[in-house]
């Protein structure tokens, strides 16, 4: 795809963590969509705010990023700033990266993420809500990641808050050949741990065991928890069934979802998870929680199946079904491919932030 726009190179300034995570893939996923959208009208200067080199040591690449910004704006380097925004540590830079940038006349635009930034934002004192809050207002945009999280950015800071909704995306990935084995491909893409519902699907494993559902294998990969519960796995007689090859990169992410026949997340909190994008990307069906902006993007009976928070016995009569029952898992997963198409594919998504950061910019003539 070439680029749409016309005039002056939109130079944009996008902050990411530095570490393994859903929120630098997301900087990735942009990079990526404006490398195969073509044009020279838009250029990211990505600056890492937090990095590798621990608690420690952090604070130092925080102030290399706040220098770089103010460095950039002060030259006329930048045009507008991106910054992801997590919970804890994220809000405090954020809101000292937006004052320093706001001084120096470079526009901001916040994209929120966060699994649970609505429960973290109700446990903060008043003196990190006062800060939630000012940055969103002193934004030129807010991005977030469906209507679950435009709610609540509109009920904490004020109607007045400018906000879009631009969903997570990925490029089409292609389906791999059938499994030679014949037998269903259970995949599972993020961190390993409570949050994202491991013990739960364990637990549905353990009944689909008991219940002599056969044919399946799983392959949960991610960071976390990972020998706590590979053992849970061993202990619950999963060990022949069950691998754990921890943390994967975004390619290989992609080529696994790719493999999977499906792909399940039975998270108890989300924004909206790169794993479902991916997955709906590689046209397979998939198995998740209504929570954050998941229900916007994945309907029951349609690209997937939507189960209870914690309920390893609806997860278990959804991965049963599903397991029997491979037209059902073809027709889904053809409708997860035509919903990836429409709202989830890199092309939709850069455009809808580069009409963001030109607004941002004063460049919407």
């Amino acid at each position: 795809m070439t680029a749409a726009a016309a005039g002056p190179t939109l130079t944009v300034i996008v902050t990411r963590l530095g570490i393994d995570g859903g929120m630098d893939r997301v900087v990735e996923a942009m990079a990526a969509a404006l490398a195969d959208r073509g044009g020279e009208d838009v250029r990211l200067i990505c600056v890492t705010t937090r990095g590798r080199l621990g608690k420690l040591l952090s604070p130092l690449v925080f102030a290399g990023a706040l220098a770089r910004c103010l460095a950039l704006g002060l030259s006329g380097g930048a045009d507008v700033a991106h910054l992801n925004l997590a919970t804890r540590g994220s809000v405090l830079r954020k809101a000292l990266m937006e004052r320093v940038l706001s001084l120096v006349g470079v526009p901001v635009v916040v994209h929120l993420h966060g699994a649970n930034f609505d429960d973290y934002y109700a446990a903060c004192g008043s003196f990190m809500q006062a800060a939630i809050r000012t940055l969103f207002r002193r934004a030129t945009c807010v991005v977030v990641l469906g209507n679950h999280w435009r709610d609540f950015v509109t009920r904490i800071a004020g109607p007045e808050v400018a906000t879009a909704i631009v969903y997570n995306a990925v490029p089409r990935v292609p389906a791999a050949a059938e499994h030679e084995d014949g037998g269903v491909h259970l995949v599972v893409l993020g961190e390993v741990g409570e949050r994202k519902g491991t013990d739960v699907l364990l637990d549905a494993l353990s009944l689909l065991r008991g219940r002599s559902v056969g044919g399946w294998r799983c392959t949960i990969a991610g960071n976390g928890a990972v020998e706590r519960f590979r053992a849970r796995a061993e202990s619950l007689g999963l060990s022949g069934l069950v691998t754990f090859p921890g943390w994967l990169d975004a390619g290989a992410a992609k080529m696994l979802a790719g493999r999977a026949d499906i792909v399940v997340l039975p998270s108890r909190a989300e924004n909206l998870p790169m794993s479902i994008v991916e997955a709906m990307a590689a046209g397979k069906p998939v198995v998740a929680t209504p929570v954050g902006a998941v229900p916007e993007i994945l309907h029951d009976g349609v690209e997937g199946r939507l189960v209870p928070v914690g309920d390893a016995g609806a997860l278990a009569d959804a991965l049963t079904v599903l397991i029997g029952d491979g037209e059902m898992r073809r027709r889904m997963g053809e409708a997860a491919a035509v919903r990836h198409t429409a709202d989830l594919d890199s092309a939709v998504f850069i455009e809808r932030l580069v009409q963001v950061w030109r607004r941002a910019a004063g460049r919407t003539g």
